[in-house]
């Protein structure tokens, strides 16, 4: 499943009929969205923040199949914006992530 969302996810962002501003908010919420999929996996904030700062290399020998696929949409995302700044926060029980372009 993860595989396939990665595809239509790049092949959206390839479309460009989005501007950059709204991009980042698309980009920001996948990114929430697959942290928060990440938390009922490794039940750790820590560990799954850490998820999106995972380079190819780390990815392509990471254990555990879930993981590794939401390390690699991660990837794909924190990478598909040219971003100045991006802030992740737990809180509550969920994720909030804000990109600046």
């Amino acid at each position: 499943m993860i595989p396939n969302l990665l595809r239509k996810f790049i092949n959206y962002l390839k479309q460009n009929i989005m501007t950059e501003n709204q991009k980042s908010i698309y980009v920001a919420a996948t990114i929430e969205d697959l942290l928060d999929k990440s938390l009922i996996l490794t039940n750790n904030c820590d560990d799954s923040i850490d998820l999106s700062k995972y380079d190819p290399h780390d990815i392509l020998f990471r254990r555990g199949g879930e993981l590794k696929s939401i390390a690699a949409m991660l990837y794909v995302c924190v990478n598909s914006l040219q971003y100045r700044m991006m802030k992740v926060r737990y809180k509550e029980g969920y994720f909030n992530v804000e990109i600046t372009i």
